[in-house]
């Protein structure tokens, strides 16, 4: 199938009218990025109890609930929605896997993981990280939206090759982009740092 030539709010406006071919046509376009983000999260909950598959289900299931969740007057991309959604599922199932590998001591994920930022003395504190956030968000949200896709995709760990597959856009473009994307967003961190 050559889903380039189709556009995702049409194929998730098919596929909420009960259309088969759209959904698998938009399966077959994420299908790297949900085994992507469960592979990295089975990674991140390495030694469980749990298999690579229990997670790629995880992340399958929360990819078809967005389908039918999306709603594109949100003014937010589908790629982006869909990503947060499988990030959110993969993060809930890591904890019910951790915690129920951990019965005896059980620790919150996110606990351990502001543990290990202070044990790292990172000087970021979280009010200052959650600043940080916001200039990153004004950024992204001042560039025009093909640019702004490019730079989150890439903040997420996406490679220059699976952007430019996402967003069907040449990679040379997706670089350029990203340059001048990171030049404006590390002026705008400098100016906020040394004010």
């Amino acid at each position: 199938m050559d889903y380039k030539k189709y556009n995702d709010n049409e194929l998730i406006y098919m596929v909420q009218e009960n259309d088969e071919y759209s959904t698998s046509i938009l399966l077959e376009k994420y299908t790297p990025i949900i085994f992507k983000l469960s592979n990295e999260y089975y990674k991140k909950y390495n030694g469980c109890i749990y298999e690579m598959d229990d997670f790629y289900q995880e992340a399958l299931v929360s990819f078809y609930k967005a389908l039918y969740t999306y709603d594109n007057t949100k003014n937010v991309l589908f790629y982006t929605y869909v990503i947060i959604c499988i990030k959110r599922a993969l993060s809930s199932f890591g904890r019910v896997v951790f915690n129920s590998k951990n019965k005896d001591d059980s620790v919150d994920i996110t606990e351990l993981e502001y543990c290990i930022e202070d044990v790292l003395e990172n000087p970021i504190t979280r009010e200052s990280y959650k600043e940080l956030e916001n200039i990153i968000k004004d950024v992204i949200f001042s560039l025009s939206l093909e640019a702004g896709a490019i730079i989150e995709l890439k903040i997420n760990g996406f490679t220059y090759k699976e952007i430019s597959k996402l967003l069907d856009i040449p990679i040379s473009s997706v670089e350029f982009k990203s340059r001048r994307a990171r030049k404006l967003l590390r002026n705008k961190v400098n100016a906020y740092y040394c004010k």
